[in-house]
């Protein structure tokens, strides 16, 4: 996209809803919800990277570019965090809306990873 004086703008923009997390176990080799689909939810994603550029047209010498980028401008992250309940789980009620009552296993809700770095570049480039 022409902004002004020759410069070009584009962008990439990511919205992810949170993806549906459900408790289940199995009984008599059946999988049964623990709790109504739907109680949990992951977190959701959204994401914005820039790019302005320019290029200087340096006629019988090439081209040369001036390019900014800029990663996660809206500074999204995320912490991974274990959400395996393992161990033993059991609804509070039958056909009850209220989470279930669990006992944890020894890795749950251990952080096993980050990620969301905001980042800037600066490009130069000559072409020939």
């Amino acid at each position: 996209m022409m902004v002004v004086h020759g410069l070009e703008q584009s962008q990439y923009i990511l919205h992810l809803h949170g993806q549906q997390q459900t408790i289940s176990t199995l009984v008599a080799s059946v999988g049964v919800y623990v709790e109504a689909p739907g109680t949990r939810r992951a977190q959701g994603v959204d994401v914005l990277d820039l790019r302005v550029e320019k290029d200087f047209d340096l006629e019988k010498y090439g081209i040369f570019g001036v390019y900014v980028d800029a990663f996660d401008v809206m500074g999204f992250n995320r912490v991974f965090i274990t959400q395996d309940v393992g161990r033993t789980c059991s609804p509070t009620a039958e056909g009850t809306n209220e989470p279930a009552k669990f006992t944890a296993g020894g890795t749950y809700k251990q952080i096993t990873g980050v990620e969301g770095t905001r980042l800037f570049k600066f490009s130069l480039r000559y072409s020939f």
